[in-house]
Parts: C-alpha cells; structure tokens; sequence
C-alpha cells in the first residue's frame, strides 16, 4: 500500500507535459558542427523574464553541459548558432490545472518557440518550430514542465541533425 501511494505521489509530482517538434525548413546543406553559440531573437509574444531565464539556461545545459556520466554534445563557438524566439506563450492556470487533473485542458500552459540553426559559411541552415504544454500535476503543474519538454525537443533536434 505505500509503494502504490509513494508511486502515485511521484507521477502526479511528475506532471503532464508534452512536446513537439515541426520542421518548417529542411536543412539546405548538411554540416556537422562541435561548437554551438545560442543566441535569443526578439520574440512576438510577451513571455516573463523568469521564464526566459530558465528557457535559456535549460538550453544552453542541454547542448554545453550534457547527461551526467557522458560527454556534452557540444562545446561553446562558432560553429552553429541557434538563433530562438517565443512566438506563442500561455502560462495557463496552475489552479485550474489542479482543479480538472489535467482533464479537457482545463488550465494549460504551452509555449512555441521557433529556432533558426545557421552557420557562418552558409547562412540559415533550417527552421523549427517547439512545442511544450504543461496540463496537470502535483498541484497543477509549473509552466516549467513546458519549458522542460520544448528545451528537450530544441536539444534533441540539434544534436541528430548537426553531431
């Protein structure tokens, strides 16, 4: 009975996130690059200060620092620049999120954040588009989940593409 509880007291600590990832222009040459520098553009949309903070330090982790235990995937330079912005943010109802339990979107925040991967040498190399929505959690959530999971997708698309 308390390993039940102990788990379900984990998964709602958890949350429901999700994120995704739409490739709005294929790479037009294909480099690989060692070093990133991660550059923030003028974004369309009002996002709070502290959430662009923690957006861009969660970026810069992901590409500079790594998983524990393994080498970073990439180093500080020149070779590739991400170039980001948020186009569209909702922090949504941390309340209403626990309210509904993450049923029907009752309260949800997202973000999209679209990224530009360029090199010196050629230019814009392609474009994104990265989504993350928090939906539910202990206590309705933070719309830090969102940040987690676009961070996540922005990450994992740069290193398949350009490592």
């Amino acid at each position: 009975m308390l390993l039940a509880l102990s788990l379900g007291f984990f998964l709602a600590c958890i949350g429901c996130t999700s994120g995704r990832t739409l490739v709005m222009k294929v790479p037009t040459e294909r480099i690989k690059a060692v070093s990133v520098n991660v550059v923030e553009a003028q974004h369309t949309v009002s996002v709070p200060p502290d959430v662009t903070n923690t957006f861009r330090n969660k970026l810069e982790d992901a590409l500079l620092v790594g998983d524990q235990g393994s080498l970073p995937p990439f180093t500080r330079g020149e070779d590739l620049t991400i170039r980001y912005r948020f186009i569209q943010f909702t922090s949504g109802s941390q309340f209403k999120r626990w309210l509904a339990g993450g049923i029907g979107g009752y309260g949800e925040g997202s973000m999209t954040v679209q990224v530009e991967f360029m090199s010196s040498s050629v230019g814009e190399l392609c474009k994104i588009q990265s989504e993350g929505k928090i939906g539910a959690g202990l206590f309705g959530g933070s719309i830090d989940g969102a940040v987690e999971k676009c961070v996540e997708e922005i990450a994992e698309y740069a290193k398949q593409t350009f490592r």
